[in-house]
């Protein structure tokens, strides 16, 4: 799997994060609506994602994901398409 570490210029890992985090918020908004991503953390095996929902009435409200690698293969086409194309 791809990770920040593996592009060799800042041009192209920047490319890759503006990628990846649109990826990952439309993974986390199908399981909360109007998800606003904030924060994305690399583990070994998984994204860790934080971001927040703002409700009426309550302000903001704080919430986390984690996403597999393989689940983030399997939903979205991130580690199909080259960075280059983007």
């Amino acid at each position: 799997m791809l990770k920040e570490s593996d592009f060799p210029t800042e041009e192209l890992r920047e490319q890759w994060i503006k990628v990846r985090n649109r990826k990952l918020e439309e993974m986390a908004q199908y399981i909360q609506r109007y998800f606003h991503l904030t924060k994305v953390r690399e583990n070994d095996n998984s994204y860790e994602v934080q971001g927040y929902v703002y409700q009426p009435g309550y302000g903001e409200i704080r919430m986390a994901f984690e996403f597999t690698y393989e689940n983030v293969a399997k939903l979205t086409d991130l580690f199909d398409e080259s960075i280059e194309s983007k």
